[in-house]
């Protein structure tokens, strides 16, 4: 199989740059939306800037990527690596986080895109890069998601296909490479090395696999017992137990089909099984092409869906996001098909254009968001863990206005509590659920001052509501003699906004809570 040629390379940039601007732009206007700051993320920060600062030893960089929550993620020091990068330019903040997202996803659209060329060339290469340029929202939450090697696993499926016909030791670099990044690809992996069929190849991805797992040899034992997703349960071990069980394999596999690849608010999800069927249809010339990357696109995706079924963590938020690196060989399948029969070129953009209407809607919004602004380490040593971005003026508020004094009672009032939605998902209840007072009488017992934990967490409560009176009584209710401190809380915070707004809430207050809003008018006793 010939070289790619070197005259695409222009537009290929040129289109590399567009999609790093969409995909940034879409960060910067609605970072919320497409998905919340992640614990994993403020963790991933913090490693970044120590790396950054030279305060990270390397035995402590060892143990870091020893640690059960991280060791299966090779990919981890890398993206850690590239967000130090990017914090030289935006400083330790939310911004250097997604550059580094950005980065990577659109690496991944690169070599896509340029597989598509190889393959069937501009036509093929033009509707490819398109449906990928403008993803469901569904995958765009995940590949501008720094942590979790989502982005960057993107990149290695089409990578490995590109190398096809080159060395055996480059092919097995790569598939190496990308195990180590992310097991989820061992898999198709492993056969794309066994279809080869090259002693070389086998070695040669030992090589690119060990300099990212340093940490897995050093402590072996807590690889062995390492969750392969959050839940401490789901060992390598335990997994593989499950799988080799008929009824749960079948049951995920049906869970993870069809592939959402119209999982959007602008697409009903019936719609998802006839673009599947047509998809495969799409996918039947392939399996008759002469090149082997060519039925290698069909077969690696469908071994890679059934593998990740047959691993699933067996849970809805989280199964079909492992679909991610094989995901946009399924739009190849039109795109190629499209080279021989121009209708196929309509379904190659049937979801983006589908998805059209969720990404218009957000441009509605006022204005972007400042992700300068959002500084993972002081949110991580406080406790917080999910901060919408919007809220985040007033997070800073608190800090500024308590400096050390601040207590983790502020952060309580988020936990487990205060969610937001990402594209295509439903807003979560706004009633609050039990815990908080549960929380505080924890963090009490570790040795806090519980009046100043519940003046914290009243703060936090009306920071979290955005102020809405009803859901700041109703979670403040059931804290008993902590109730006084925490309204004291609320005033304090109450204090730092704009006289229309704290009269607005005062008298929407008397209505519900009458000794609340008398004390923070300033003409009672106290709540």
């Amino acid at each position: 199989m010939a070289r790619l040629p070197l005259r695409p390379l222009g537009p290929l940039l040129a289109g590399a740059s567009l999609v790093a601007t969409f995909r940034a732009l879409l960060c910067l206007w609605a970072p919320d939306l497409l998905h919340p700051v992640d614990p994993a993320e403020l963790e991933l920060a913090g490693l970044a800037q120590a790396l950054h600062d030279g305060t990270l030893s390397s035995s402590a960089l060892l143990r870091q990527l020893g640690a059960a929550s991280a060791v299966h993620h090779g990919g981890f020091l890398p993206v850690s690596l590239t967000t130090a990068a990017a914090s030289l330019l935006f400083g330790p903040t939310h911004a250097a986080l997604k550059a580094s997202a950005v980065l990577w996803s659109t690496a991944g659209w690169l070599a896509w895109t340029g597989l598509a060329l190889r393959l069937g060339g501009p036509r093929a290469a033009l509707l490819a890069g398109v449906a990928l340029a403008l993803p469901v929202p569904w995958a765009s939450q995940w590949w501008l998601t720094t942590w979790g090697s989502h982005p960057e696993a993107t990149l290695f499926p089409a990578a490995w296909l590109l190398a096809w016909a080159a060395s055996p030791l480059l092919l097995g670099l790569l598939v190496g490479l990308g195990v180590a990044f992310a097991p989820v690809l061992a898999p198709t992996g492993l056969l794309l090395l066994l279809l080869r069929r090259r002693p070389l190849a086998l070695p040669a991805a030992a090589l690119g696999w060990l300099p990212l797992q340093l940490g897995a040899l050093a402590t072996p034992w807590p690889w062995l017992r390492a969750s392969l997703t959050e839940d401490p349960s789901q060992t390598v071990p335990a997994l593989l137990a499950r799988a080799l069980a008929p009824g749960p394999l079948l049951q995920s596999l049906a869970g993870h089909l069809p592939v959402p690849l119209v999982a959007s608010e602008a697409a009903p999800a019936w719609l998802s099984a006839p673009l599947g069927l047509l998809l495969l249809l799409a996918a039947l010339p392939l399996l008759r092409d002469a090149r082997p990357p060519a039925r290698l696109l069909v077969v690696l995706p469908l071994v890679h869906l059934l593998s990740v079924a047959a691993l699933s963590p067996f849970r809805p938020e989280l199964q079909h996001r492992y679909l991610l690196p094989w995901l946009p060989a399924l739009l190849l399948w039109p795109a190629l098909a499209a080279t021989r029969h121009r209708a196929w070129a309509a379904l190659a953009l049937a979801p983006s254009l589908l998805a059209l209407p969720v990404y218009a809607a957000v441009w509605t919004r006022p204005s972007p968001v400042d992700l300068r602004g959002y500084h993972p380490q002081a949110y991580l040593a406080l406790g917080l863990d999910r901060v919408p971005l919007p809220l985040v003026p007033e997070v800073e508020a608190f800090l500024a206005a308590r400096g050390p004094q601040a207590t983790p009672g502020f952060a309580a009032a988020f936990s487990r509590r205060f969610g937001y939605p990402v594209l295509g998902e439903p807003f979560p209840d706004p009633s609050p659920r039990p815990g908080l007072s549960g929380r505080l009488r924890a963090l009490s017992a570790a040795g806090h001052d519980p009046q100043a934990l519940a003046a914290d967490a009243g703060w936090g409560v009306a920071v979290a509501a955005r102020w809405e009176v009803e859901v700041v009584v109703e979670a403040l209710g059931p804290l008993g003699e902590l109730r006084a401190a925490a309204w004291r809380g609320v005033g304090e915070g109450l204090s730092t906004r704009a006289a229309d707004q704290r009269a607005a809430f005062v008298q929407e207050l008397s209505d519900r809570d009458p000794p609340a809003a008398a004390w923070l008018a300033g003409a009672g006793p106290g709540p």
